[in-house]
């Protein structure tokens, strides 16, 4: 017996398709009036009277007597009109084999397999296994895609709203190599959640074309809603079969992420270098100076510092001093500075939170010479810079002290962080702080991920990104280093199609803030 405890919706599967999905599914199929159309479950005839919609404006045809439906408990409220007997109130799996059409349009139950009940399992195992077999562990609406194939006529088409369990359930893999093996056409557009009341998953719709031919085209898209405009990309057959098609929104990034650290061994850059603030004085207007303040050269102990990340040009350095200097006051000179320290006092420098920390309050703990710097608050493709000077920065920038690395492998890890996936990983890991500024915490710039080798060939790639960071042309530099990344590592194209949507997607939701 079915579990009574179990919520309706997720008991029978029904969800009302909304009419806006029933035109977008139902208009690419119907290319003249004489088709005969057919929905296994019809419920409040939604896709039965978008057909009749589009037959109407698009090819001047009142004709309804090409229109049947099929429904164990419809809804007959808006489809009176319709001919009475195409509308028959019956189980779809008890639904004559014979009864073939032109275009089958469905929503079918999407209820799991565990809330069917045996006896009906068995039923729906009884209808199908003569076209193809499904494993008891499959859900009640790939028994319909199933079944629904046995009612096209040569050529027909299918035109499905389906949860996303099609795409990455183990029991639909099979299910897609089959559908691919008969259908000449097929086209998958991803859709964002919230589509349905109360429904968990995010919706699928899927255009099966030319029923008996061999498959010439394979092609999916990604949209959040039905409204916006979507880029198809085609993909194999065999990529179509694998146990998972990924496809991602940003909430997926982490996915997509995992998949770069899986399969083409990507690395958290943690692994590769400890990750620390920059210098907190508390008080950069005391102990942070220009080089040509007047009356600088009483201070005899001063290192040179960077005090915001727009002051790093390139890779590297280059030669580029700061002309930011820290003053660094210890036991050896400051009775020197005694009259410094007392304006420092008069100002209650002493008093600001950082300073009381320390004792005494003026003595500054600079720590060792970073090996690199990164920028913490960044509005646009943040990437790391190559200390070859023994300069130190303000907590504006982090400090990177690598692991034993040697200048490839840098070179390797600042060009797989410019790339797609870094910058991804980045995006995903990172807070979002007023304006659209990136926040990079050093625990987020831990998990950002980067790629290591020892292969010289970076050289080339290298010079060009550094050159284009030089005049801020970081953009370029990104898709440089991302052409490199993929041909290097022989990225899937899919893979790198979803991971640029997704990078994209939260840049776009992020500068919206």
């Amino acid at each position: 017996m079915a579990n009574e405890s179990i919520p309706h919706h997720r008991k029978n599967g029904v969800y009302y398709t909304p009419s806006l999905l029933a035109r977008i599914l139902a208009e690419p199929l119907i290319t003249d009036s004489n088709l005969s159309i057919f929905d296994p479950a019809y419920g409040n005839g939604a896709l039965l009277l978008s057909a009749e919609q589009v037959l109407k404006e698009k090819h001047r045809s009142r004709k309804r007597s090409n229109l049947f439906g099929c429904d164990l408990s419809p809804l007959t409220d808006k489809t009176k009109h319709l001919p009475e007997a195409n509308l028959i109130e019956r189980d779809f799996f008890d639904y004559e084999m014979a009864r073939k059409y032109d275009i089958v349009l469905m929503n079918p139950p999407y209820v799991r397999h565990h809330y069917l009940e045996r006896e009906k399992i068995d039923h729906y195992q009884r209808v199908v296994k003569t076209i193809f077999p499904l494993k008891r562990t499959a859900d009640l609406w790939s028994y319909f895609i199933v079944k629904a194939t046995a009612h096209l006529k040569a050529n027909g088409s299918i035109g499905a709203i389906l949860p996303w369990s099609f795409l990455h359930a183990d029991y639909s893999t099979d299910l897609r190599k089959w559908l691919s093996d008969r259908f000449q056409e097929i086209k998958v557009l991803v859709l964002g959640s919230g589509l349905f009341d109360d429904a968990e998953e995010r919706i699928i719709l899927a255009w099966l074309r030319g029923y008996g031919d061999a498959n010439k085209k394979l092609s999916i898209g990604i949209a959040n809603n039905p409204n916006d405009i979507v880029n198809y990309h085609s993909i194999s057959k065999e990529y179509f079969s694998r146990n998972r098609v990924n496809i991602a929104f940003s909430n997926d990034a982490a996915e997509i992420i995992q998949i770069y650290k899986t399969i083409y061994r990507f690395q958290n850059l943690g692994d590769y270098a400890d990750i620390l603030i920059g210098v907190v004085t508390g008080a950069n207007d005391f102990f942070v100076k220009n080089e040509n303040d007047f009356g600088l050269s009483c201070f005899k102990r001063m290192t040179p510092i960077f005090t915001s990340s727009d002051q790093l040009k390139g890779f590297s350095i280059n030669g580029n001093m700061p002309h930011s200097r820290l003053i660094l006051i210890t036991k050896s000179n400051e009775k020197s500075l005694a009259d410094y320290i007392k304006y420092g006092e008069s100002k209650q420098y002493h008093l600001r939170a950082h300073s009381l920390l320390r004792k005494p309050w003026y003595q500054v703990k600079v720590g060792r010479v970073p090996d690199a710097f990164f920028p913490y608050r960044v509005s646009l493709l943040p990437y790391l810079v190559l200390n070859n000077k023994k300069i130190q920065c303000t907590n504006s920038i982090h400090r990177l002290y690598f692991k034993n690395i040697t200048p490839t492998e840098k070179k390797w890890i600042q060009i797989s962080m410019l790339s797609i996936p870094g910058q991804l990983s980045l995006e995903a890991n990172a807070r979002v702080y007023g304006s659209g500024v990136l926040k990079v915490e050093p625990n987020s710039l831990k998990k950002s991920i980067c790629y290591l080798s020892k292969d010289k060939s970076i050289a080339c790639v290298y010079n060009q990104a550094s050159k284009l960071l030089q005049i801020n042309k970081r953009r370029e530099a990104m898709d440089i280093a991302t052409k490199f990344i993929e041909k290097s590592l022989g990225i899937n194209r899919q893979l790198s199609i979803q991971a640029e949507a997704v990078y994209n997607e939260l840049l776009t939701n992020r500068k919206k803030k």
